[in-house]
């Protein structure tokens, strides 16, 4: 498996499943794969998730992490300094030879276009429900996901969270109300709180910045639409 820095993941393994992670600066790698003419796609390493090696590459690389965990650091600083960097460039090569002759996993590869699905699927049920307000764990349950992978498929494919995503959506909903023609008679604060904005100064705040203007605004709007409609309708 392989993921970039900075870049949470959610992994689900059987009981008693061992894991090895192995941390790399990327610019070592590079560094180190151009000194040993290794042949690596690292575009499409940034893309992928999945790789498959070679067994015999595998097992090489987890006898060498086997050794490096079981032994001791010699005793001395200098020898320690030197042992470490041995072991640093013993993991590199491990890498740089599973990396060289692997090829990508293409169910994984696929991984995006699922979680540009599960988006699709939540933005159709949260638009499609007009007349209630919808969270997060609503979208959990009937897409069948955790609240993670939710957050990690709307962070990859939107670059917004889903709660930012169903706030913009109570905006656009709070907005469509303060314009119709009836809400002349009502307040913004009531608007407001209809689509669970409950704090009025950040409900304020939050509007404008989407829309240009404050609600009041869009509130008065409303209202001259409905005046000027009025004689035509007599």
């Amino acid at each position: 498996m392989v993921r970039p820095g900075n870049c949470a993941f959610e992994l689900l393994t059987p009981a008693g499943f061992a894991v090895y992670g192995i941390v790399i600066q990327r610019d070592c790698l590079v560094r180190a794969a151009h000194q040993l003419g290794c042949c690596i796609d690292w575009t499409q390493l940034a893309r992928v998730e999945v790789l498959h090696v070679a067994e015999s590459t595998r097992r090489v690389c987890l006898k060498m992490l086997d050794r490096l965990m079981a032994q001791d650091p010699a005793d001395g600083e200098g020898q320690t300094v030197a042992h470490l960097a041995w072991a640093e460039r013993a993991v590199t090569m491990a890498v740089l030879s599973m990396l060289d002759a692997s090829k990508p996993d293409t169910a994984a590869s696929n991984s995006f276009m699922r979680r540009q699905r599960i988006v699709a699927s939540a933005r159709d049920h949260a638009l499609g429900q007009c007349d209630r307000l919808i969270t997060v764990p609503d979208l959990c349950e009937r897409l069948h996901v955790s609240r993670r992978t939710l957050q990690y498929c709307f962070e990859d494919v939107l670059g917004i969270s889903p709660i930012q995503y169903l706030r913009i959506i109570r905006l656009n909903r709070a907005r469509r109300a303060l314009c119709e023609h009836h809400a002349s008679s009502r307040k913004v604060s009531e608007i407001a709180a209809d689509w669970g904005f409950w704090h009025l100064g950040q409900f304020s705040s939050d509007y404008r910045k989407l829309f240009g203007k404050s609600p009041s605004d869009s509130l008065r709007q409303g209202v001259r639409l409905a005046s000027a409609e009025c004689p035509s309708r007599a």
